[in-house]
């Protein structure tokens, strides 16, 4: 039950409305805080006690918003609260303030004891450059998924709009070559890792995403790559990749 739950969630959680096939735009862009923890090597074990208590007093206390648990490499996490709007954060930051004004909660010291950085940033989702098969669901591609591909793009001051062109023209090019990985799409808004623009590609596993990803880049051939050197190259100063499993035993969802 509760990983049908966590589908359900997560498929909120990354679309809102959404429609399938190339030509559909889905609408209703979402903010969302995400909070990356590196942890003190050796500390992993006392942090993610403490995110599990820290879940349990958000149960006890009636949290409102879906909290997601991602891990990459052994001591960095990753934590997205579905906050919806920027009154979302408002409501959050209130919540926060009348349940943590009295003495702290026991999970409270090993939780930051085990902390060595922390930054927080707002996102926005960008439901226009999102690629979405046709035929397939979020509940689909998110039931199966225990792994997520990120690229994140770093673009050029001023290139927006040129930015943007070349994001939507990379969807009808997966549309064409039947391309089955779903594609989504979110920008930093304000923060700690801004600006940026990341991309996510679920599956199940890092060796399933990458088997699908060649194959899919084998059959997109030279109108991908054209794409990629001619359009996208030439309006990002930098790019990242960074593998992320996700953590549900760690994740916070509301009844």
């Amino acid at each position: 039950m509760k990983r049908n739950l966590f589908v359900l969630a997560i498929a909120t959680l990354f679309l809102g409305p959404v429609a399938s096939g190339a030509d559909a735009q889905p609408a209703g862009a979402l903010v969302w805080e995400v909070l990356d923890v590196e942890v003190h090597p050796h500390m992993r074990a006392q942090y993610e006690t403490a995110i599990k208590d820290a879940n349990a007093w958000r149960e006890e206390n009636s949290y409102p918003f879906v909290r997601q648990g991602y891990q990459t490499n052994f001591h960095h996490y990753r934590f997205i609260t579905q906050v919806g709007d920027w009154e979302g954060v408002e409501r959050a930051e209130e919540w926060f303030a009348e349940n943590t004004s009295g003495t702290p909660s026991a999970f409270v010291a090993p939780l930051f004891g085990a902390i060595k950085s922390v930054s927080r940033s707002y996102i926005r989702t960008r439901p226009d450059l999102f690629y979405v098969p046709e035929g397939t669901t979020i509940l689909e591609k998110f039931g199966a998924a225990n792994y997520i591909h990120e690229i994140r793009l770093f673009p050029k001051p001023g290139s927006a709009r040129a930015f943007t062109e070349v994001m939507e023209a990379f969807v009808p090019v997966y549309a064409a070559n039947d391309v089955q990985t779903p594609r989504f799409v979110w920008e930093v808004r304000s923060g700690s890792n801004g600006p940026q623009t990341s991309l996510f590609f679920p599956a199940e596993s890092a060796l399933a995403f990458h088997e699908a990803r060649n194959a899919d880049l084998e059959r997109m051939g030279d109108e991908f790559r054209t794409l990629q050197t001619e359009g996208l190259f030439p309006n990002v100063q930098d790019g990242q990749f960074v593998a992320w499993r996700i953590r549900r035993d760690l994740s916070y969802i509301p009844d």
